[in-house]
């Protein structure tokens, strides 16, 4: 009886979860499309909540104005970073959220793409040594010079192979060489949960709405 109780009540918490999660990514939304002019829209209707509810006009304008410009701004820095370093607005939240989890901060995710993304041009360029890591990791060289290769399935597809290794020396050693001394480290724990666990994660932060969409971005 106790594990039937305590499985329902996970299962409301996470019901729970999502149902907030839909309202973020609604409000979000909104937000991001209208900006700092949706506190300007509600105006209206707002004068007529202060007369019935006594709350200040100036001070519910302010509330929807300041969230407009939170959500706007979250979405203006996404669009950027995703940008900056190779990514879609939707793989880039997915991963932000997925590596995060694992104890990764943002800064450190990006810069792991980033170090990738110069590992993967220096081998297109030509770099022996990567390419032929590459190539034992069961990429197509081809494809990889074609620029065929995005760089979250280059990314994806590095995780599953140093996943799949059972030495955990070279496996450190290799991390290392693609994402960068300072940050592979810490993605350890998700490269050892191997795509299929970051894949989870990515697929949890939609079903928790917190994946903003391109259009609002």
């Amino acid at each position: 009886m106790d594990n039937e109780e305590a499985n329902k009540s996970l299962q409301k918490t996470d019901q729970e979860a999502q149902k907030v999660g839909k309202t973020l990514q609604d409000t979000i939304k909104i937000a991001g499309q209208w900006g700092a002019e949706l506190g300007k829209q509600m105006s209206t209707a707002g004068a007529a909540i202060s007369r019935k509810a006594g709350v200040p006009l100036a001070a519910l304008t302010a509330g929807i104005t300041a969230l407009a410009k939170t959500t706007a701004d979250y979405g203006d820095r996404v669009a950027k970073a995703s940008q900056e370093i190779g990514l879609s607005v939707d793989a880039y939240q997915e991963l932000e959220y997925a590596l995060g989890q694992n104890g990764v901060a943002t800064e450190q995710f990006e810069m792991a793409i980033g170090n990738l993304n110069r590992r993967l041009g220096e081998a297109r360029r030509g770099n022996a040594k990567y390419r032929e890591t590459l190539k034992q990791m069961g990429f197509s060289l081809d494809d990889l010079d074609k620029g065929a290769v995005t760089t979250e399935e280059s990314f994806m597809q590095i995780v599953e192979a140093l996943s799949q290794m059972d030495d955990a020396q070279m496996q450190a050693s290799l991390a290392s060489e693609f994402f960068g001394n300072r940050v592979a480290r810490k993605l350890m724990p998700a490269i050892r949960g191997g795509s299929e666990g970051i894949n989870e994660l990515r697929k949890r932060a939609h079903d928790l709405g917190i994946v903003m969409d391109e259009e609002a971005a």
